[in-house]
């Protein structure tokens, strides 16, 4: 699995969502997404040479979270947008 196509796939859906809403569309969207994620995370788990590939999974589905409960209808604060900004820069630099 490319967590670099997951991570972009994940980001421009997030974008999309935020200009027209559709909630059960982004439950479609995550469920087509997050399945083979959470497929890949399990047969790497106990693998000592993927264990930078394990942390960037975990740290997206973080952002995906994050995402998810932000298109619930939380409200925006400091946090989501603190938590989102640390977790890009986490991806970014340990997929770079």
């Amino acid at each position: 699995m490319k967590l670099r196509d997951y991570v972009d796939e994940l980001e421009q859906e997030y974008a999309k969502q935020l200009k027209t809403p559709d909630y059960d569309g982004w439950v479609l969207f995550s469920v087509k997404i997050n399945r083979p994620l959470r497929e890949y995370m399990d047969s790497i788990r106990y693998d000592k040479s993927k264990r930078k590939d394990y942390q960037v999974a975990t740290y997206a589905l973080q952002l995906w979270h994050e995402f998810t409960s932000k298109l619930r209808g939380d409200t925006l604060t400091d946090r989501f947008v603190t938590r989102v900004a640390e977790l890009r820069f986490q991806i970014k630099k340990m997929i770079s």
